[in-house]
């Protein structure tokens, strides 16, 4: 269905509920400086709609009853790129996902079956790497069972309310597993202060490239944003 040009978009999307997992990750946003807007932990299952009524509460309980059936795996870092930014996430697996996902927008035979959350975005590719290899050697796997399903209209503000800095605290049930360090969140900032510096004093660096490898090519995925 074509997009009339002043229509909202409706979606459905897959809230975390767990409050160690959310003040991980969105602390780790927090850390990163990721310009949330207003944009809570989240995974988009479905959409667009652009009628609100083709979206029942019959259909929501449905998709409910079809991902609690399995935990929703947290793991796997990697990136990719839209028109204007690098986006950082980790990925989202479940073996019930694919049941409820539809995105008109992105069918599978293009664009593959990639869930995730996005965890930054920034038009510098180098930066994006940095916090890419950063993640990746945190190795980070949560287990997800409490979610909820929520329609989210385009544009709108209110979605979740704003990330706040959470400590270290909020998450000790995964620290004290061993699933994440306990400082993760103090070692991401250095990072992001280190690499502050470092840019700073290489004003003639191309920001399309890492200062760490220049001559890595980039992983480069084409998802939905």
């Amino acid at each position: 269905m074509r997009r009339k040009s002043n229509t909202p978009a409706y979606f459905v999307i897959l809230e975390l509920l767990d409050p160690d997992i959310n003040a991980l990750l969105a602390g780790l946003r927090h850390a990163f400086d990721c310009p949330a807007g207003g944009s809570g932990i989240h995974i988009t299952l479905r959409g667009p709609y652009y009628n609100y009524n083709k979206i029942t509460k019959e259909d929501i309980s449905g998709f409910e009853r079809t991902l609690s059936q399995d935990p929703i795996t947290i793991q796997g870092i990697d990136m990719f790129q839209n028109e204007t930014e690098n986006i950082v996430y980790i990925g989202a697996h479940s073996n019930s996902l694919r049941q409820v996902w539809w995105k008109p927008d992105f069918p599978f035979k293009d664009f593959g079956f990639h869930p995730h959350i996005s965890l930054h975005k920034t038009p510098d590719l180098a930066f994006a790497r940095t916090i890419s290899d950063f993640l990746r050697k945190e190795d980070i796997k949560l287990t997800c069972n409490d979610f909820r399903l929520t329609t989210y209209m385009s544009k709108q503000q209110n979605l979740f309310p704003a990330d706040s800095p959470p400590q270290g605290k909020c998450f000790r049930r995964l620290s004290d597993l061993g699933v994440v360090h306990s400082d993760i969140l103090h070692r991401a900032t250095k990072l992001v202060e280190k690499y502050r510096t470092e840019f700073s004093s290489n004003e003639d660096r191309d920001p399309g490239t890492s200062i760490d490898d220049p001559a890595r090519p980039m992983h480069r995925l084409t998802l939905p944003g």
